[in-house]
């Protein structure tokens, strides 16, 4: 696979309730329910203290009861825990409040999802999922390119029918939708960034969304393929200064009712520190091809992130 194509490799990323009750006897949802992988992420934001428990925790304490059973499931179902770590404010775009944490996991199957998720170990400690957060952002999509793409179809399609019946039955709220996209840092989020520690790893998470048609590069080309462009590039260009891929693939949902929310594409890119990703982002190099991811972006997220240890 190509480094443009593994940028646009299929993302999905949700995180629901436990019991949905959603199967199907039509081949193609079987199919579709057994054989495609997926990726569940949820941003998070934790209430300071969690509510309507008997013991006294903080809201973090609370989920973090909860995302213990969770993961030990999730291993014995063969899946894995992609990326998760602290996050901090928007270096690109801005929100209405920050998001505390962001947990990304990997299913083997929609099938395997729901099973984890109807586990007696995972919905006993629900009250503690639902006591520590204030709000969650659920983000849906596939992370295997390589399914046919009937079975792709019939997934997608028995994923929207439970993500919707899930996101209305649950009572923890969504988190507001994006504020405001951008496409170049901002000079509060710079200045946010060169206010933390700069001798750890930073992890960009980047939520893009592309234009459908771009104008810049002439007639006939899309915002994805614009972008692709820049992402054949600047994969080695990190990749130089010591930097590394995570995951990336893309969003088949919409995040939020009014659209507003809706991305394309999620990539999870590793820096050595907070000052490396400030001299990538002004070097020579980058300078030269950040004309393509201009011309194929409507705007984006970027949320700098910290790894737990």
């Amino acid at each position: 696979m190509s480094r443009a194509n593994a940028w646009g490799a299929v993302f999905l990323t949700l995180f629901l309730l436990s019991a949905f009750g959603c199967g199907g006897s039509d081949p193609l949802i079987q199919a579709a329910d057994d054989e495609t992988p997926l990726v569940m992420t949820r941003m998070l934001r934790f209430n300071e203290q969690a509510e309507g428990l008997e013991e006294a925790l903080s809201g973090r304490e609370a989920f973090l009861r909860y995302s213990e059973s969770l993961l030990g499931v999730v291993e014995e179902a063969g899946g894995r825990l992609v990326w998760t770590g602290s996050t901090g404010p928007l270096v690109i775009g801005e929100s209405e409040g920050e998001f505390h944490e962001l947990v990304s996991i990997e299913y083997p199957s929609l099938r395997a999802f729901r099973e984890v998720m109807d586990d007696p170990r995972v919905t006993e400690n629900e009250a503690y999922r639902q006591a520590g957060l204030e709000c969650q952002w659920l983000i849906p999509g596939f992370t295997d390119d390589e399914v046919p793409d009937d079975v792709l179809s019939g997934a997608r399609g028995s994923a929207g029918a439970f993500l919707h019946t899930a996101q209305a039955e649950d009572p923890v709220p969504e988190c507001p939708a994006p504020a405001e996209l951008g496409v170049y840092p901002s000079p509060q989020g710079l200045y946010n960034l060169l206010q933390r520690p700069n001798d750890v790893p930073v992890v960009m998470v980047n939520l893009l969304r592309f234009k459908q048609w771009t104008e810049e590069l002439g007639e006939g080309m899309t915002g994805a393929e614009a972008y692709g462009l820049y992402a054949e590039a600047v994969l080695p260009l990190v990749e130089s200064y010591g930097c590394r891929m995570i995951w990336s693939g893309r969003v088949e949902a919409s995040i939020e009712p009014s659209g507003r929310g809706d991305f394309h594409v999620v990539a999870f890119l590793e820096y050595p520190s907070d000052i490396v990703f400030l001299q990538v982002m002004l070097s020579r190099e980058m300078a030269e091809i950040s004309g393509y991811r201009a011309a194929g972006l409507v705007g984006q997220w970027l949320i700098p992130g910290r790894h737990y240890h």
